[in-house]
């Protein structure tokens, strides 16, 4: 049986789009972390608050986030 709700990297690379990081096209999820966390140092408050809340969302079903994208996730909410 097949899962569609998974979150893969696609589906983290569009979230971050949608808020505006300058994410590229086909990064790993590492990847996109480490780009939207350099922007998020220029960003006001609000945007920062923005990718919180994302990130927060997506953590409320861990299981169904595949390993790496998990792992970005964290790493956005503690800013490593």
């Amino acid at each position: 049986m097949m899962i569609a709700d998974l979150v893969d990297q696609d589906d983290l690379y569009n979230y971050l789009l949608q808020i505006g990081a300058p994410v590229a096209k086909g990064s790993d999820p590492r990847q996109a972390v480490e780009t939207t966390l350099g922007w998020l140092q220029t960003q006001p408050a609000e945007k920062r608050m923005e990718v919180d809340r994302m990130a927060q969302q997506l953590m409320k079903k861990p299981e169904l986030l595949l390993p790496a994208v998990k792992a970005a996730v964290e790493a956005l909410l503690t800013r490593r």
